[in-house]
């Protein structure tokens, strides 16, 4: 079965970020991507008390209206700060039966270009695995550990641990 990652900017985002987003993806999963054109800035999901965005209301409207088949996955990719109801922030978050994921750049932001790049793509790869049913994972080293820091990011090599492999491989999302 084919699968396309469908990578769609939320308002303007830097063409390289959202390649960097795309190569993680296929390095760790084999899918094949696509730069789909961009949505706005999601002003619905905006929580004005808190000034961020709500990551599940995003990730819930893109797998409802953005994905044009249904073996296809989406990912969301805007310069918004997240939240999720039970935390202060998070980078980003993702749904297996929706097939879609959303990463905020704004916590993961740096001035050194090379940094950023290695954040977005281990963001993309663990935000990508949760739109294909993974969770976070307790392994440290596996590139499904949920990101606290985003210079736990840059050091992660995109790999799954073997209980994350195996997993993918029994739920049959790919």
């Amino acid at each position: 079965m084919n699968v396309t990652l469908r990578i769609v900017p939320m308002g303007a985002v830097e063409r390289g970020l959202l390649e960097a987003a795309a190569l993680g993806a296929t390095t760790a999963y084999e899918v094949e991507t696509s730069i789909d054109p961009g949505l706005a800035e999601p002003k619905y999901a905006f929580n004005p008390s808190r000034s961020q965005h709500n990551a599940s209301a995003i990730v819930r409207k893109l797998g409802q209206n953005h994905r044009p088949s249904a073996s296809d996955l989406v990912l969301a990719i805007g310069n918004v700060d997240l939240f999720d109801p039970d935390v202060d922030f998070v980078f980003g978050d993702g749904d297996g039966l929706l097939r879609a994921a959303v990463m905020g750049l704004h916590r993961v932001r740096t001035s050194d270009e090379e940094r950023l790049t290695r954040r977005v793509m281990g963001l993309s790869v663990w935000a990508v695995g949760l739109a294909l049913g993974l969770r976070d994972c307790e392994d440290v080293r596996c590139a499904m550990a949920a990101p606290r820091m985003p210079e736990e990011l840059e050091r992660r090599n995109g790999v799954l641990c073997s209980p994350c492999r195996a997993l993918l491989a029994k739920g049959g999302q790919l």
